[in-house]
């Protein structure tokens, strides 16, 4: 099975208002997109090269809707939302309805494609999630809160690592 934060299907991309899925194969077909990969008859993209795709392509409208956004790239919704209200990211409000220019897409990538939540950074750094956010807390290692999310970057977590190792699951 696909991981859906790593892999986008064709149909999922032409649903965010991205290029057909006959276009796709072809692009894929001409070697444009080296990383695709076919599973159970469907074509899957990189999320990397979903979210270019989906920002070349509409690139000519310069704004594309969050929920667009959070679809091609198998986000949550809600969780953009909440970065657009709060400033986290470059975004605006037409009739209840949030939309971001496509050049702030590329910076989406950062918070959720090269980002894990508190209990993926847990398991990493060797902690119980309870420990965990306390440790994040009160040791420094930056996080991002929204509402009741945290997020972490990836490359925070690995630096961390790095510098202070992997919790051994004694009491400190």
């Amino acid at each position: 099975m696909m991981d859906d934060k790593k892999f986008v299907s064709l149909s999922r991309l032409k649903k965010s208002g991205g290029p057909s899925v006959n276009t796709m194969q072809s692009r894929i077909r001409d070697g444009k997109y080296p990383k695709a990969v076919r599973s159970d008859g469907h074509w899957f993209l990189t999320a990397d090269d979903a979210v270019k795709t989906l920002a070349d392509w509409n690139a000519k409208k310069e704004s594309v809707s969050l929920a667009d956004v959070a679809l091609a790239c198998g986000l949550k919704k809600t969780s953009l939302n909440l970065y657009a209200i709060t400033g986290r990211i470059q975004a605006f409000c037409v009739m209840g309805r949030w939309f971001v220019e496509t050049k702030e897409i590329a910076r989406l990538k950062e918070y959720y494609l090269e980002s894990i939540d508190t209990s993926e950074a847990a398991r990493r750094l060797g902690y119980s999630h309870r420990r965990s956010i306390h440790d994040l807390m009160k040791r420094g290692l930056a996080f991002v809160q929204i509402g009741t999310e945290r997020r972490i970057r990836i490359r925070d977590v690995d630096e961390w690592i790095k510098l202070n190792g992997k919790h051994n699951g004694e009491k400190t």
